[in-house]
């Protein structure tokens, strides 16, 4: 990624991903976001921020190899989302009133390209999806359903958790050392044989490195 994370980004996320609390304020320390009992006030943008977000995402999207289109708002594809970005129609939609500088517009590229579409294509066994769920402690779970208003009995709503947890990692850009993608990849290895071998910090950050990956092979 273009801006690498600073020495204390990589402090404030050093704990994630299982640690819950972190997410939530690495998301407000990093991009500024108000604390979720707050409300959420959305300017509106004109075409001149909807082409300078349109200007910081050039290099990513040509190393990427994915454009998104970027509109003022998600209420201009019809849809009311508190979101930043969202795939439609298997295109990632980026809403520029949602961005306020270009760190977090390259994160929100991050999360909308690899992290649901690029995870979504990746995932596409729902086994897989299943067992991360499985290996969450509780509380985890518990948050991540609330947040998402799903079920934790559900079984295509665990799926789901799952595919946006990744997202959210991959919104944060943690990069793992050589050695650290070495131990995941050997890891998975293993799992092959034995299944149940539980998922530790690294593996959960493997996935969506290897739908970065993907992405870039076109």
């Amino acid at each position: 990624m273009n801006s690498a994370v600073s020495l204390q980004e990589e402090a404030i996320v050093d704990s994630l991903p299982i640690n819950i609390e972190a997410i939530k304020k690495a998301f407000i320390q990093l991009h500024q976001l108000p604390a979720a009992n707050e409300q959420i006030i959305r300017e509106t943008v004109d075409a001149a921020h909807v082409m300078q977000v349109k200007d910081w995402l050039q290099d990513l999207e040509r190393e990427l190899g994915v454009k998104a289109k970027v509109v003022a708002s998600s209420q201009e594809c019809g849809l009311t989302l508190d979101a930043p970005a969202a795939v439609i129609n298997d295109e990632p939609v980026i809403f520029a009133n949602c961005i306020a500088h270009q760190k977090m517009a390259l994160d929100v590229f991050e999360y909308v390209v690899v992290g649901l579409l690029g995870i979504e294509r990746l995932l596409k066994d729902n086994k897989t999806s299943l067992r991360l769920f499985a290996d969450l402690n509780q509380d985890t779970q518990e948050y991540l359903v609330k947040r998402y208003q799903l079920s934790l009995d559900n079984v295509e709503d665990q799926v789901l958790v799952v595919k946006m947890y990744l997202a959210d990692l991959a919104s944060l850009n943690i990069r793992l050392t050589w050695l650290q993608r070495r131990e995941a990849w050997q890891r998975q290895c293993v799992r092959l044989l034995y299944p149940k071998l539980k998922y530790e910090s690294q593996d959960w950050h493997y996935p969506w490195l290897k739908a970065r990956r993907s992405l870039k092979k076109g």
